[in-house]
């Protein structure tokens, strides 16, 4: 990952971040986050600590690189489209910028998606061979969906019935409704069916919005959503250098 990210307006930067052991530890990263960042830390049970500091100085590492900023200077609010009410999506505040952004983690792996000047939401989930893949179906899935998932068979239903989760998670969290407000949305379920679509250049067709996934890991699904198509996805592998710019 190059230290400078630009974004240009015709792509959505996608950078992957790995839970190893080539991480900082969690005494190095908290002088990195905000006051919401440490409360929000410190009410985490200890499992899950370390993985959402981690994905947190990613995104302001990242955030950072895009806009020429130093990463704990940034300042992130939240807003929600529904209560109009500060929590829910989250926003790069200041430094004013056009950039928008999206976070998600599962498993051993955190993404971040950038863009500039559109909406955009991502959002990564681990296939599980414990989940009962026909309930999961029946629970989510348009009749539309369950339709095309028809000729499908083994693993091929559990993943595309994972990506049709994926892209209404990424799908709120791009328009700032989150996943209750695009569980039934008919324009998330056209973005599922867009994604099965062979032909790359035809998704996003039927709607304003357009769907891409991109590669995590196997047994992982990846899906980024964003408006004002056409876009092409652009994939990195994040590594904290240790100097967040001063």
């Amino acid at each position: 990952m190059p230290d400078r990210l630009g974004v240009p307006i015709d792509e959505i930067q996608v950078c992957r971040v790995a839970f190893d052991d080539r991480v900082p530890p969690l005494s190095a990263i908290i002088d990195v986050l905000d006051v919401h960042e440490r409360t929000r830390l410190e009410s985490l049970h200890p499992t899950r600590r370390l993985q959402y500091a981690i994905s947190h100085l990613a995104l302001r590492d990242v955030l950072g690189r895009t806009i020429g900023a130093s990463a704990r200077r940034l300042v992130i609010k939240r807003w929600c489209a529904r209560c109009r009410q500060p929590h829910g999506k989250p926003y790069l505040a200041s430094p004013p910028s056009q950039v928008t952004f999206s976070l998600s983690h599962s498993g051993d792996f955190a993404v971040i998606a950038v863009a500039a000047g559109r909406a955009v939401g991502v959002d990564i989930e681990r296939l599980d061979a414990r989940v009962r893949v026909d309930d999961l179906a029946r629970r989510l899935l348009s009749s539309r969906e369950r339709c095309a998932l028809a000729g499908c068979r083994g693993t091929d239903v559990g993943r595309r019935c994972l990506e049709a989760w994926s892209v209404r998670e990424a799908f709120g969290k791009a328009t700032g409704r989150g996943v209750p407000g695009a569980m039934n949305d008919p324009v998330a379920s056209s973005l599922a069916l867009d994604l099965w679509e062979h032909d790359r250049e035809r998704r996003g067709a039927r709607t304003r919005w357009r769907v891409d996934r991109f590669e995590v890991a196997p047994d992982y699904s990846g899906v980024v959503v964003a408006d004002r198509p056409p876009w092409t996805v652009t994939l990195w592998d994040w590594s904290w250098s240790g100097d967040d710019g001063g």
